[in-house]
């Protein structure tokens, strides 16, 4: 049994709320195997949900996207976005820039821009940290 990473908050938080649920926490004889059995009921039960079983086809998420267009105002600020996005990433060394963008576009590792661009391992992690970095400085005074 196998819980998503991203739902390992939410389901902490539901084992919480099971044990407080118990009467008297001094009544439990072994508390870290009881804890364990309330979080594996969780997972199972997570897990036996259809939206963990079945995947769901992308038919409506196509048409939840279609309705963006509709507003032309939304449209308009989402462009504006990007165009800022995409000149604060211009203004970036040209190094960093192209460590950023075969991450981000070609979505590779680091290991693979390393090997791609001739450096080192640490040297595309600093890049792309130093990047990040200046990225959200100047978007961040953008309101973006």
């Amino acid at each position: 049994m196998s819980v998503p990473r991203a739902d390992i908050d939410d389901l902490a938080q539901e084992v919480f709320l099971r044990v407080l649920r118990y009467g008297d926490p001094t009544e439990i004889k072994n508390p870290g195997g009881y804890l364990a059995r309330v979080t594996a009921n969780v997972a199972n039960e997570w897990c036996g949900k259809a939206r963990m079983r079945y995947p769901h086809d992308d038919c409506e998420l196509e048409e939840l996207l279609s309705e963006g267009n509709d507003h032309p105002e939304i449209a308009l600020a989402q462009t504006q976005r990007m165009q800022r996005v995409q000149a604060a990433i211009a203004r970036l060394p040209a190094r960093r820039r192209e460590v950023l963008l075969s991450r981000m576009e070609d979505d590779m590792t680091c290991n693979q821009i390393a090997e791609h661009l001739g450096l080192s391992r640490r040297i595309v992690l600093r890049d792309l940290n130093r990047a990040y970095d200046v990225l959200r400085t100047r978007l961040k005074r953008e309101d973006l």
